[in-house]
């Protein structure tokens, strides 16, 4: 009606629509909470705990965005549905009966298996990924900064690192404030590993969060006068508090560089992160773990080589 009876005068009432809109999202989302509150009474209990991981921000936007190619959010027909079948806790198909290792092979062990190096590429992957989005905003910026050596400083804390070749993950001068340079270390944690089963998610998060800071903090204020901020992220793509304010902070001032929307930023970023860590569990996942066997020529062996090689030409 507003469409069909307005006139030259009408003025659109800017606060009445905006107070329409926040009607229509509340309805929305109630009848979602609704339907959601549903469905949970017949899930069991590890059931809830991935929907919980699962609603978390971040945890979806791999499987809600376009598969492009150019910005890494493409999957193959296996990455997808083992993506999905981890998602919902289903059972994986074709997986090997015993890792690499020799244990017993299933998804919660090939998340924490160190065998083959696939644990250092999930926790690589994200390294890479916020030291190259922070060299594009800070113009000091370095990937696994050496620590200053102490020289008679005392830390209180006992779990502190003190080595003379500690160091971080990332590095970078003016984040926060001009001038300060600001510390990060990455942390990936299953949430569904043994240890954190009793806890809560978001307990789980603090606890993590905790132990980087027990590890660093005391130190980075101490010797190198910064500030330490654990970054520390869920395999399934959720984060910490602290690492959310930073992804926040890190897309307001890289939409400025852009010159694009802080919403628009936040959510590439949040994508990037969702699909290293999709991929990288998957590395982990259907990563071979077998030892490379190094092939030692006997005397034989070399001469039928010579041989065929003669044959051949």
């Amino acid at each position: 009606m507003l469409i069909v009876n307005q006139t030259i005068e009408y003025k659109v009432n800017e606060n009445e629509i905006k107070k329409i809109k926040n009607e229509i999202k509340a309805k929305r989302e109630a009848c979602h909470q609704n339907k959601l509150t549903n469905i949970r009474i017949e899930l069991t209990e590890k059931q809830k705990r991935l929907n919980d991981i699962n609603q978390q921000k971040g945890a979806s936007n791999w499987l809600t965005s376009y598969p492009l190619e150019d910005s890494g959010f493409d999957l193959n027909k296996q990455q997808f549905w083992d993506g999905i079948r981890i998602r919902y806790g289903w059972e994986l198909p074709n997986l090997p009966a015993t890792c690499g290792c020799g244990a017993s092979l299933d998804f919660q062990h090939s998340m924490s298996c160190k065998k083959g190096g696939f644990i250092g590429i999930r926790h690589n992957d994200l390294r890479d990924l916020f030291g190259n989005l922070l060299k594009e905003i800070c113009n000091d910026t370095e990937i696994e900064p050496k620590m200053l050596p102490l020289t008679g400083e005392v830390l209180n804390q006992v779990t502190a690192t003190r080595g003379d070749e500690s160091r971080l993950d990332i590095r970078a001068r003016g984040f926060w404030c001009n001038g300060q340079q600001a510390f990060f270390d990455i942390r990936v944690f299953d949430p569904n590993a043994k240890r954190y089963l009793t806890s809560t998610i978001e307990k789980s998060y603090i606890t993590n969060e905790k132990e980087k800071k027990r590890k660093y903090n005391e130190r980075v204020l101490q010797v190198e006068h910064g500030t330490f901020t654990p970054l520390v992220f869920s395999l399934y793509g959720g984060s910490s508090r602290e690492a959310s304010i930073f992804v926040s902070k890190l897309a307001e001032t890289l939409s400025i560089k852009r010159n694009s929307s802080k919403s628009v930023v936040i959510n590439w970023i949040r994508t990037k992160v969702s699909f290293a860590l999709l991929k990288s569990c998957l590395l982990c996942l259907r990563g071979s773990r077998s030892l490379r066997r190094n092939i030692v020529k006997t005397d034989e062996m070399i001469y039928a080589t010579s041989e065929l090689s003669k044959i051949q030409t």
